[in-house]
């Protein structure tokens, strides 16, 4: 008997590259007999691109479905290059998938193995799951963002382990999706990561903190995380990418960029993968004098 598992990403169509590869990671390690169910949101899908999202199922038979977001309705709330409205489509996950829980997660990561233990983590009475946003504690910001909201912690909304059956049911005394709508629109000028702010206010103190081994946010600058990647590589089931130097722009390790490609190459983004080749010599180009800083 086959075990399910409801995953929950999105992103525009320049995004979507990535987002294949994060899938890719999922299906070569997911365990034999695991059962598993993409939740796709995006708001400009060509046809081409879900064809070729849908082509991941050659990796793993795996249901896959598409849900297509009016991204109108957010266009008011703030955004940046960095942090597109898309990161506001998680949101509304519990009214658009009717499944008792879903695991949210970014599309800059890499999965190294099962998903099944974090999945089946007990979140009784919690609305998630997540791991504290630990990358930035040695140069406080995290720490900053959670005396700014009064919290006792401050997690990262990069991967979320959503209890939408908990949401649901208490949506008479609790509208989640509410919630985060008037929490944005009275802090709009307050909020720094926008999503992530206002998800940390709007679930306090009904959030469980999970092992930072389920989303290892690296972040490139900081000896202290690098030291700490290092320890605990061999434990790392998702490896996040955070801050604007991603494996597939070539500014990481060697062994970050391999990873990332390596699971790239199985997807059916190949001239895309050739775009960021390109983009990549053009960075050299123009900067030969600082190319110690390419990878860190």
């Amino acid at each position: 008997m086959g075990f399910n598992i409801n995953i929950a990403m999105s992103a525009n169509d320049d995004y979507a590259q990535h987002l294949a590869a994060t899938m890719a990671s999922i299906l070569k390690n997911s365990a034999d007999g695991e059962k598993l169910h993409f939740f796709v949101l995006n708001d400009d899908f060509k046809q081409e691109t879900k064809n070729k999202i849908l082509k991941l199922k050659k990796l793993k038979n795996c249901e896959i479905t598409f849900i297509d977001f009016d991204i109108s309705q957010y266009k008011e709330f703030p955004a940046t290059e960095v942090f597109p409205v898309q990161v506001y489509f998680r949101l509304k996950i519990p009214r658009l998938i009717q499944e008792e829980k879903v695991l949210y997660l970014d599309s800059d990561v890499l999965v190294r193995g099962s998903l099944s233990e974090l999945y089946n983590t007990d979140i009784k009475n919690c609305l998630l799951a997540a791991v504290e946003d630990f990358s930035s504690l040695y140069n406080s910001f995290s720490i900053n963002r959670a005396k700014i909201w009064n919290l006792e912690k401050y997690f990262n909304s990069g991967v979320l382990l959503m209890n939408l059956k908990y949401i649901r049911e208490n949506a008479t005394e609790f509208d989640f999706e509410q919630n985060c709508i008037d929490f944005i629109r009275n802090n709009a000028r307050k909020l720094v990561c926008f999503d992530q702010d206002t998800l940390n206010m709007v679930c306090k103190g009904r959030v469980k903190y999970i092992d930072t081994k389920y989303n290892f946010q690296h972040h490139c600058k900081n000896r202290e995380v690098k030291k700490d990647y290092k320890k605990q590589k061999s434990d790392i089931k998702i490896i996040h990418f955070v801050t604007y130097k991603k494996p597939w722009l070539f500014l990481k390790t060697p062994d970050f960029v391999l990873e990332y490609y390596r699971y790239s190459l199985l997807t059916d983004f190949r001239f895309e993968i050739f775009k960021n080749f390109l983009t990549f010599l053009l960075y050299v180009k123009h900067n030969l004098g600082n190319l110690k800083y390419v990878f860190y």
